[in-house]
């Protein structure tokens, strides 16, 4: 489970908090084989999402201290690669829940302040051992949104808000009479919503660390079974969850 979301923090004093978090959990539930009499049978997994609305008080003990008097971070823009493990239910019949490794880079753009231009596009080469309508083969995914949040002088705690696009290579298009398959490119739109963490080791560099889970929405597409067009619908929303390293550099 990965739980994302975000607060707000209320101080009555500087010892006493008041706090409500609206949150995100999304889940992984595996692939599965069950055991019957006479043989088994795969289960496919599922990632899904659960959300939570809480209010709490908090107490801050010890000594208080100051927060450290925050400096410019050099540079508006921002280049680096990125290497990306995401879980992911595969639309085919026979793959499920997989792990998909991918690589890319981003750029981001500060505008104003901690708020910035942020971008990701990351390929996942590894195909799928069947395809369904709207996803098979590799991935390619490109994520255009905001980041924003707090900064100090060595590290930044960041949101993140990106719509872009998953596109599958090898989606699943036509079935001939003799049940032979055709495939096509399948390109479908997501949002991206979770966190980003970053360190900063020196003036112009940044390691920077993701957190996610990104909604993907399916599109309605038309398969040609046998000269006769049926349309496939996209169905619910269906969720991933992301994790993303990268290092880069400000100029």
């Amino acid at each position: 489970m990965l739980n994302l979301g975000g607060g707000i923090e209320y101080y009555l004093n500087p010892r006493w908090v008041l706090r409500a978090d609206l949150e995100g959990d999304p889940y992984r539930v595996p692939n599965s084989h069950v055991v019957f009499p006479g043989g088994t049978a795969f289960s496919v997994g599922k990632i899904d999402d659960t959300t939570r609305f809480s209010v709490g008080v908090a107490y801050r003990p010890g000594t208080l201290i100051e927060n450290e008097k925050e400096t410019n971070v050099p540079g508006k823009w921002e280049f680096g690669p990125l290497f990306s493990t995401m879980f992911i239910g595969r639309e085919g019949p026979t793959d499920g829940v997989r792990t998909e490794p991918g690589f890319g880079g981003y750029a981001s753009y500060r505008f104003y302040h901690v708020f910035y231009f942020d971008s990701d596009v990351l390929y996942f080469p590894r195909g799928s051992n069947s395809s369904g309508p709207h996803d098979g083969g590799e991935i390619l995914e490109g994520l255009f949104g905001l980041k924003g949040g707090i900064r100090r002088n060595h590290f930044g705690i960041f949101g993140k808000v990106r719509p872009g696009f998953n596109s599958y290579s090898d989606a699943l298009s036509a079935i001939s009479t003799t049940g032979q398959e055709s495939f096509s490119r399948s390109t479908n739109f997501v949002l991206d919503l979770g966190g980003i963490v970053e360190f900063y080791p020196t003036e112009r560099s940044t390691l920077r660390l993701e957190a996610g889970d990104t909604h993907i929405y399916f599109n309605t597409r038309d398969i040609n079974e046998g000269g006769t067009i049926i349309p496939a619908g996209g169905g619910k929303l269906q969720h991933t969850i992301q994790f993303i390293v990268g290092y880069g550099w400000r100029f």
